[in-house]
């Protein structure tokens, strides 16, 4: 908190906006307003003083064009390719919905890449773990009030995720759903695992509770998505930070760690066992009532659906019928297939050309690939392979104080891919938030290149981040 509060109190004015944005990034629903079809949250008010704090450095001469990068430039080619898809779209207005948003996110990613400093990394990290406590906090309290009987008004929890579904709620939070908010809970999760294996000093309580708070809280969204994500990013962290780990000297940790997590999920299921009602939505429940309704839910994770998937209409089913008409789309439409169907017009198309079968894609890819076509998708693999790549090369040649950093967002990346595989846009916050920071990183490695002895001697002091 002293971090924080300093950084609040005494730093620059981007170092407080970067701060402040970071414990922000969960608050995503809540509090918000709508505005002309836009909704509006504290972070955007934020992210546009961010924005206007760049310009502003770009006008003075204290930022430079050269501080930009290949992965800078492809996103701005792809999003110039998103704009001409207003143009041979057949509905422009739902496709600024989409676009306007999407551009301001970028926009917040490119100016946070640019200020950011080395000095400004800690407190902006302590802000992201600020907001994942708070977010947590609020979203235990959201869930015991449910079932307390609260009204929604007192605990803000929309209706589909109360109680009466399953029988218990679903932990939502501040987030506009619990699989958006078990999304954000990626990135604290892997910023207090990369600390804990490469920092010495965060193998401190207040730390680790954090830690299992963000495993219990991504456990209550019952997000399949998110929790098979969140399971691959820690084995992915643990290959990725093998040099770090001796399994000689910490297998009695480790194993310490893996019976208190599993107990502790235990303690959580069999807790919902006792408060659990009888769910009043039968499709969620299948006859089933507490923890067996928590097993049920949580072991139904085919990709494709099987005939019990198709009697039930459950979400597997959903899924696959989504997936089987975007391909549809693109089998019998070269066009589409080439260059989409535009940024937000996919439902237009479809209503027009297969009236009474649209169905949502809920696959970011997949949503990509029938809106913008291969050219799109070809542009947004090709930025995201690049981040990566440059992480890994950064991990891999280098191992200075923010080397924790640079492994927590490359698992961070590739565990928000993989979830991706189950929901549906790109407008989240913190992925652009990871992302603007990502880029700050590949900056600086290039930064350190020139000058390898002194990173070097930096490394092995090991400095506070």
């Amino acid at each position: 908190m002293k971090t924080i509060y300093t950084a609040l109190s005494r730093g620059s004015i981007e170092q407080r906006l970067l701060v402040l944005m970071a414990i922000l990034l969960p608050f995503e629903y809540l509090p918000s307003f709508s505005l002309s079809q836009f909704t509006i949250r504290p972070s955007v008010l934020v992210g546009l003083a961010l924005i206007a704090t760049a310009a502003m450095r770009f006008l003075r001469g204290r930022l430079k064009v050269a501080q930009l990068s290949w992965p800078h430039y492809l996103l701005v080619v792809w999003l110039t390719w998103l704009g001409t898809g207003l143009l041979y779209g057949g509905n422009s207005a739902s496709g600024l919905k989409i676009l306007v948003p999407l551009t301001f996110l970028v926009a917040v990613a490119v100016s946070i890449s640019l200020l950011v400093k080395r000095e400004y990394v800690r407190s902006i990290v302590y802000g992201i773990l600020a907001g994942a406590a708070l977010s947590i906090i609020f979203g235990l309290l959201q869930f015991i009030g449910n079932i307390a009987g609260l009204p929604e008004s007192l605990t803000g929890l929309r209706p589909e995720y109360g109680w009466q579904g399953f029988g218990f709620p679903r932990l939502q939070s501040v987030a506009l759903e619990p699989l958006y908010f078990s999304c954000f809970l990626l990135l604290p999760t892997a910023l207090l695992s990369s600390l804990m294996i490469y920092r010495i000093e965060y193998r401190r309580w207040p730390f680790i509770a954090l830690f299992a708070a963000c495993l219990v809280a991504n456990f209550l969204t019952l997000s399949r998505g998110g929790l098979a994500a969140m399971i691959v990013m820690l084995i992915v962290l643990v290959v990725v930070a093998r040099r770090q780990l001796s399994v000689k000297k910490h297998l009695k940790k480790i194993v310490l760690f893996a019976v208190a997590g599993i107990g502790m999920l235990v303690v959580v299921a069999l807790t919902i066992g006792v408060v659990a009602r009888p769910g009043q939505d039968s499709d969620l429940t299948y006859g089933t009532k507490g923890t067996a309704t928590l097993l049920s839910h949580l072991t139904n994770v085919g990709f494709f659906a099987d005939d019990e998937n198709v009697e039930r209409d459950d979400s597997i089913a959903q899924r696959d019928t989504a997936r089987a008409q975007a391909f549809t789309v693109l089998g019998e439409n070269p066009k589409v297939l080439l260059i989409g169907t535009g940024i937000g017009q996919y439902e237009t198309f479809v209503n027009k050309n297969y009236p009474g079968i649209y169905a949502a894609p809920n696959n970011v890819i997949l949503e990509q690939l029938v809106q913008t076509g291969i050219v799109g998708i070809a542009l947004l693999s090709s930025f995201t392979l690049l981040i990566l790549y440059r992480l890994a090369l950064r991990i891999i040649r280098y191992s200075d104080q923010l080397q924790y950093l640079a492994v927590a967002l490359f698992v961070y990346l590739v565990a928000v891919g993989i979830q991706a595989q189950t929901f549906t846009g790109l407008g989240l916050t913190h992925l652009w938030f990871g992302v603007g920071i990502a880029l700050f990183l590949i900056h600086l490695k290039k930064v350190t290149l020139k000058n390898k002895n002194h990173e070097v001697s930096t490394a092995k002091k090991r400095p506070k981040a």
